[in-house]
């Protein structure tokens, strides 16, 4: 179902497909969706839990991720 989620909605980022639950383990995910904001260095610098999150708040994470880092 996510997949064809993905090409239905021409989706050009990766999607992550965790079905053994590793990665929920390893990033401490308790509810979905969670969304993750990573810096140009890999660095995660924002989480947030639940959705679908407003487009305001995700450019204004972004934006202080980008002004923080020095990124374009």
């Amino acid at each position: 179902d996510a997949m064809q989620f993905v090409e239905e909605n021409n989706l050009t980022f990766p999607v992550l497909l965790d079905e053994a639950g590793k990665a929920a383990y390893d990033y401490a995910v308790h509810a979905l969706p969670t969304t993750f904001i990573i810096d140009q260095d890999g660095k995660i610098v924002s989480v947030l839990v639940g959705g679908p999150q407003p487009e305001a708040l995700l450019r204004s994470k972004i934006v202080d991720v980008l002004t923080l880092t020095g990124g374009n």
